[in-house]
């Protein structure tokens, strides 16, 4: 408990409490640890928060409503910020949750495949999957080109995807193979990284890059809360 404690206090805010003035350096060391804090629970709840969006896909054996090619988008998106942030030595702790997101995703994306017999497509994506983890142990990119790709395909993969998934959703106007806890869960965890992301390293990439998917989430969800009446006869969560 100590260790853990000692590891959330060794921000610049509060490694310097002695030198500066006391009430400032209080508040700044209490935001770093609150920052801290947050960071752990949105690792933690990201383990599992699209566990129930993956149940309910199993259970209806149906993806209607749901674009594929925004998972994809998703993914891909959060292969180069994992790839940005690895580059840039940020804590594991600031982007954690994208490493178990896409893991989840790439379940969904195989789920989706698998229900609609695309077993081509099931190929394609294990190969590329095995492509990109070689990329991401080896090093091969430098920082200027990893940086360039997360400005340039980052965003606009991440909206695209988003605008995708809504365009599917209200033109099916189906949100039975939809979780509503994942629907919930999605957009407050990210707000929450928008506020540990401008404490922690104020770095407007990622700050933007977190800040459109979370206004499109709450669009999402929405969406599902205005068409749960039309899913009675499934089974959801």
């Amino acid at each position: 408990m100590i260790a853990f404690l000692s590891k959330l206090m060794s921000s610049e805010s509060c490694k310097n409490f002695q030198f500066d003035n006391i009430h400032t350096i209080e508040g700044k060391c209490l935001i770093a640890v609150l920052s801290k804090l947050i960071g752990l629970t949105i690792l933690f709840g990201s383990i599992i928060i699209k566990v129930p969006q993956i149940v309910v896909l199993y259970r209806n054996w149906s993806s209607i409503g749901i674009n594929p090619l925004s998972i994809l988008f998703e993914t891909i998106s959060g292969i180069l910020l994992i790839f940005y942030c690895r580059i840039n030595q940020f804590e594991l702790i600031s982007y954690g949750e994208i490493i178990s997101l896409f893991f989840q995703n790439v379940i969904i994306l195989y789920l989706i495949l698998i229900i609609n017999k695309k077993s081509q497509q099931i190929i394609f994506l294990t190969s590329s999957l095995v492509l990109v983890f070689s990329f991401l142990f080896v090093d091969i990119f430098t920082k200027e080109f990893i940086y360039v790709a997360y400005l340039y395909l980052t965003f606009p993969l991440s909206m695209t995807g988003k605008l995708l998934q809504l365009y599917t959703l209200f033109k099916s106007g189906d949100a039975r193979n939809y979780s509503i806890f994942t629907s919930l869960l999605m957009p407050i965890g990210s707000v929450a990284r928008i506020c540990t992301t401008i404490v922690e390293h104020n770095d407007l990439l990622m700050i933007i890059s977190h800040t459109i998917p979370a206004i499109l989430n709450f669009c999402m969800l929405g969406l599902c809360v205005k068409y749960s009446i039309n899913s009675k006869d499934s089974k959801r969560i």
